[in-house]
């Protein structure tokens, strides 16, 4: 059973990959259309966490979900909104050391100037991000140490998420751990 987990989990990331390579040509050019429907949060956060429990347990990472009751059905494509939570939740665990946390996190922020939105956030109990990383993370193929990847995660992230209108950022202390929070 771990291992067709395994082996399941690795061709999602696979099929992942390319199709953020395609997305992120097609949201650089303006092409890709988003299909938005009104959609749970509570499910979008289920459908985020559960290709990564097994990749979770196997590091003895605590990986989970923090919601408040009542959040409001929010009008997004959920497949893309899916695809930016996994990219933060999987970058999160590759950085967290043996037995740290990884937690998904959302809430209704109120903006004056857009109105009731929600504000999804990733935490991790990872090394932090260096000072010079920060302002390019969310560039294409920047990756930070020297882990496995192919830096185009946070790429994908930015572009998915500001062309649903929001935005996204990280905040980091060096030996504690970062939380990237974006809008939607």
């Amino acid at each position: 059973r771990e291992l067709l987990d395994i082996a399941n989990n690795s061709s999602q990331e696979m099929v992942g990959m390319i199709n953020t390579l395609l997305d992120i040509s097609k949201l650089e050019a303006g092409q890709l259309v988003l299909n938005r429907a009104p959609c749970s949060v509570y499910d979008i956060a289920e459908r985020a966490t559960e290709r990564l429990i097994t990749s979770a347990r196997s590091a003895n990472i605590d990986l989970r979900t923090e919601l408040p009751l009542n959040l409001p059905i929010i009008d997004v494509d959920q497949d893309k909104l899916v695809r930016v939570l996994q990219n933060l939740l999987d970058n999160a665990i590759k950085f967290t050391p043996l037995n740290g946390a990884v937690v998904l996190k959302a809430a209704v922020n109120e903006d004056d100037l857009t109105g009731p939105e929600i504000a999804w956030s990733v935490i991790d109990t990872g090394p932090g991000i260096p000072e010079e990383y920060r302002s390019r993370i969310f560039d294409k193929f920047v990756q930070v140490g020297q882990r496995k990847g192919t830096g185009l995660g946070l790429a994908f992230a930015k572009l998915a998420t500001e062309a649903h209108g929001g935005r996204i950022w990280v905040e980091s202390v060096e030996g504690e751990g970062s939380t990237f929070t974006f809008t939607t």
